[in-house]
């Protein structure tokens, strides 16, 4: 098993811990392959021309992804910002001068009420005004079709199991309708694992760089139309993005980190995950009061590039048979040491997740028995209370 003890993160009096949630921000993204890190340190040996470095980085994105052009941003929610300001402005300098205020253009992003997530606020901050759609249930065609007029800028759909529930739009109704229309669809694809088919729909799609591609946590790219991608780009230079900018090193790390991830072996990768995965399983599957299921499709599970989805374990509780919620089980393995995070997006349905793609070796021998020796009683358990102001499982990413 690798060694939890950091000295970097020693020294600051910090713990690591295990991640058993996958790749999300609040856990620092994902961990950098040595290729990637060995770039990113030569490319801090010389300066160079910033300008040429984003266009050469545009390119490759582009070809990597199979879109007719891409640029890089300060991560997904950073283009999220350039993407929305993009389809107000286009390529006028005016209008990228003027923003946010919005008056005398399009100003209307549309959203359904599904995909209202926490950070919904970094398409808001260009001023653009949220239009919502649809109900907690369903959202109908028609709702959106009604929604477009005269001042709809663009419709924005996340990509996100969250979002990805019976009665919301799908993404082909979202776009085949917005066609017709003539209105762009940006697409938040942060976390997904594939580019297809993302690329062959939307207009403008935006990914994290330091999520399931493992390059800069600080890193992400927008791919789409040619025109709206330099209007993104123009953005950066001179309108609200300026202040979101991205440095050499993460500009060549995030290609590196790229071109490794479209080379990587994803059937061994989901050999090794489903092994662990089935190592928890195991451990668990007898305990009383406790279901666990082995999900390969739906859900959260997300496409791979080999095809096939990343699976997750599904732990179940009967809550008050065992004495004690998901969200105690959650709150005591952050007690130990180091703290174990695991997924607790449905905790309040008594349900808990686990993601094993970015475990180390050995440490799902170290989640396994955590989780037994709660659910058996062996350990004294932590009763969840949520902080003021800290926001729940379904919006922490």
């Amino acid at each position: 098993m690798v060694s939890n003890k950091n000295k970097v993160y020693e020294k600051l009096g910090i713990s690591e811990v295990i991640n058993a949630r996958g790749y999300v921000t609040h856990l620092g993204s994902s961990i950098m392959d040595p290729e990637v890190l060995e770039a990113m340190a030569e490319a801090s040996k010389s300066f160079v021309e910033m300008d040429k470095l984003k266009d050469r980085a545009g390119e490759i994105i582009a070809k990597i992804t199979g879109s007719e052009a891409a640029c890089v941003t300060a991560g997904a929610a950073a283009g999220m910002a350039h993407a929305t300001a993009a389809c107000m402005t286009g390529t006028d300098l005016v209008k990228i001068g003027q923003l946010p205020d919005t008056k005398g253009m399009k100003n209307e992003v549309i959203v359904d009420i599904g995909h209202m997530v926490s950070y919904i606020n970094q398409v808001r901050m260009t001023g653009v005004k949220i239009v919502n759609i649809g109900y907690t249930w369903p959202t109908f065609p028609e709702q959106l079709e009604s929604s477009i007029n005269e001042n709809t800028a663009a419709v924005f759909y996340v990509v996100s199991g969250h979002c990805k529930r019976e009665g919301r739009l799908s993404l082909e109704e979202v776009v085949e309708i917005s066609k017709k229309k003539n209105v762009p669809v940006i697409v938040d694809a942060a976390a997904e694992m594939v580019f297809k088919p993302y690329v062959d729909l939307a207009d403008l799609f935006i990914y994290s760089g330091g999520k399931a591609f493992r390059g800069p946590s600080g890193t992400g790219f927008i791919c789409g139309r040619k025109d709206l991608i330099e209007a993104c780009r123009l953005q950066y230079h001179s309108g609200i993005g300026r202040p979101m900018k991205v440095d050499k090193e993460e500009i060549v790390g995030l290609i590196v980190a790229l071109e490794r991830y479209i080379r990587t072996d994803f059937k061994a990768e989901i050999k090794k995950w489903n092994g662990k995965l089935q190592y928890i399983y195991n451990q668990l599957k007898d305990i009383s009061y406790v279901e666990v299921t082995i999900q390969k499709k739906g859900g959260y599970a997300k496409p791979t590039l080999a095809g096939e989805p990343l699976p997750q374990l599904l732990i179940s509780l009967n809550e008050e048979a065992l004495g004690m919620t998901a969200s105690d089980v959650f709150q005591t393995l952050q007690t130990n040491s180091p703290p174990i995070h695991i997924g607790d997006h449905a905790a309040n349905l008594g349900m808990l997740e686990i993601d094993t793609s970015c475990l180390r070796d050995g440490e799902e021998q170290v989640v396994a028995n955590k989780l037994k020796d709660i659910l058996t009683g062996k350990t004294m358990i932590s009763r969840a209370k949520r902080p003021k102001g800290v926001y729940s499982g379904f919006l922490r990413s």
